[in-house]
Parts: C-alpha cells; structure tokens; sequence
C-alpha cells in the first residue's frame, strides 16, 4: 500500500476540522496509532479502510484511487491460504464501495467474484468436516450424507459432483456394503464429474448388493438419458415397481418424488402427477415437510395455464402448513407465498373470462 495514505488521512482529518482523538473514537484504535499513520510511520490496518472512509464521507475508491492495484494485491493473497472472516468483509465492503462508484468496474466485479467464491469453498469445507464428525455417530444420516463434497442436503441426490463426495463414499460402501443410499452418493457425485462409466459401475454394484429401494434404478435411466438413449431410460423408470418398495420413510416419499420429476420431463404427464401426489400423500402421513410434490404440481399446472387445477395445489399447500406448524405466526409466514400465487392466478382467470 503506499504510503501517501497517512497524508490523505492527515488532509482530510484537517479539511474535516476533527482532531486525531474525534477519528480514533470512531475507529476504536489509538490517538498514537492515528498519529503515526499521519507521519507515516505506520499504515492503517487494511480492514479499516472502509470505515476511514465512511468518516471522511468519501468513497474508498477517491480515498485510496493510487492505492488500488496494492489494495487488489492483498486480496489475492487472501486467496492463497484461509481468508479470516474480516478480511473477507472488508474485500466485501470495499469492493461493493467501488461497484457502487462505478458500475461498470469490471476488475471489482472479477474480486467479489474471487471474494465470495474462495470464502464459500473454505465454508464448505469446515460444513464437510461437522458433516462427517455427525455421520461418525449415525453412519446413515442422509442429511450429513448430502453436505459431504458439494451434493444438495435439500434433496437426496443431485448430479453435482465433487471429488470430495466421490473419496468419501467410496470409502464408505466399503464399511457399509449393504446400505443402498451409500452407493446412490457415490454413483450421483460420479454423474456430477461426467463419469458415466463409474457410475454405471457402482450402481451395478449396490445393485447386486443391496435391497433396491428405486433410487438406483432411477439413476440407471439418469445415465441413458445423459447417453441420449430416452426410450431405454423410460423402460427403466417403468420397470420401477413403487408399491413394492418396503421403505415407509422419508426416502420413499423421495423416490416417488424424483420418479415422477423424470416422467413430467419426458412427457408422461399422466404418471409423473400420479407419483407427485403419492409422493405428498407418503409425506402426509408420516407427518413430514412434504410440499415439494405439492409445489412442483402448482407451478406445472401453472406452465399449462391450467389455473383450477393450479389453485388447488396451493390451496393444499396451505393446509399442509398449517398441519405441520403450531404456532399462528408461523402459519401466517409459511402461507404467505401460496396467498399470493392464488391471488395472482385468480386474476388471471378474471382475465381469461374478459
């Protein structure tokens, strides 16, 4: 950082007419801290930055303009190890300051890019390492089992693979060769890194070795799908035989959930709203959140203008809510989007009849 910065310190201090004591009040440091910065003895922590100029009332990138390249240079060097979670607010800061001045930074954007994408990365790996310490107490946790590498707890399986998950779970077939959602994992995190064959070959495997629950057989479609091959993956998905999946839990209702998701993408319209409503039906009984079913049935009845039918789904949606919560705020709260959406879909219909 150069070291005009004490000078621009000291010029706006005495523009501002403030003494060094009014500035180290307002930052919390030291009247000799203020000092030798202002005689150049020493320089400001960079983390302080901001907050110097929000008191001066300039935008940082007016305050420190010549400064700009060593600002970005300590930001990379963020980058090469662990970012403190202050340094990664003060870049957040700072370069939201310069957006801000000037729209059109691209050099900014490409920081806060940078920022947030290595800040992320070293989040999830601490969340990757809490998920596993959990999953050393309960092995079959599909919560924990979803946070390891970068695969979505927000649903059993999603292909976005991550080498983390694929080192994970092939360690843990070996410990747990009979346990069905261990080779799911594994083969879904290969489908994410576009290797087929590994998948193909790990799903063949929990196959052989475990009681199918549907979840393998539906990734076998999955991977035809990806080869281009769509008449083959639906004799697959067909070959499921859901009533006969002994799995009364909340992977069962998942099942029929991704199940029907793969039958309303490839035109089987018919079946796919069957399998959605026994998904939620599933949910429903064991008391569980189960409006993905509901809401993914709203918003294809809403794609097909089908407004009746779209209602009704959000209308179930409600009562959903207020059958799984207690307390009368939190209704009120979780029913507020489906409020709106009947709302809207109601003055579509005054339109349609106009």
């Amino acid at each position: 950082m150069n070291i005009a910065v004490g000078n621009t310190i000291k010029r706006l201090r005495q523009e501002k007419d403030v003494t060094q004591e009014e500035l180290s009040a307002f930052l919390k440091v030291s009247c000799q801290a203020v000092s030798k910065w202002e005689n150049n003895v020493t320089m400001p922590d960079i983390a302080l930055l901001p907050e110097i100029a929000i008191f001066f009332g300039v935008t940082i990138d007016a305050l420190f303009a010549i400064e700009r390249k060593d600002i970005f240079k300590r930001m990379e060097r963020f980058y090469e190890g662990k970012i403190k979670p202050e340094e990664f607010e003060y870049a957040k800061k700072v370069l939201t300051q310069m957006i801000e001045d000037n729209p059109k930074d691209e050099e900014a954007y490409e920081q806060l890019y940078l920022a947030y994408f290595y800040y992320a990365r070293q989040l999830k790996g601490k969340a990757n390492e809490y998920a596993k310490k959990g999953l050393e107490i309960n092995p079959f946790n599909r919560q924990l089992h979803g946070a390891i590498g970068a695969i979505s707890p927000a649903v059993k399986w999603r292909y976005w693979g991550d080498e983390e998950s694929v080192i994970y779970h092939t360690d843990f077939i070996k410990k747990y060769p009979d346990w069905t959602d261990g080779y799911c994992y594994l083969a879904t995190a290969h489908i994410g890194l576009l290797e087929i064959e590994k998948a193909e070959e790990v799903i063949k495997q929990g196959l052989t070795l475990t009681k199918s629950t549907g979840g393998l057989e539906i990734l076998l479609g999955d991977i035809e799908m990806l080869r281009g091959n769509k008449d083959k993956a639906l004799q697959i998905y067909d070959k499921i035989n859901v009533d006969n999946i002994d799995d009364n839990s909340v992977g069962y209702s998942v099942i029929l959930y991704n199940l029907a998701d793969r039958y309303i993408k490839n035109g089987r319209d018919e079946k796919g709203i069957m399998l959605f409503n026994k998904s939620a039906e599933v949910g429903a009984k064991m008391k569980l959140n189960w409006m993905s079913a509901l809401v993914s049935l709203a918003f294809y009845y809403d794609s097909r203008g089908d407004e009746e039918n779209a209602i009704e789904s959000w209308e179930r949606i409600m009562r959903a809510n207020e059958q799984c919560l207690d307390l009368d705020e939190e209704k009120a709260e979780y029913n507020t989007w489906p409020k709106d959406m009947i709302r809207k879909l109601k003055e579509r219909q005054k339109n349609k009849i106009k």
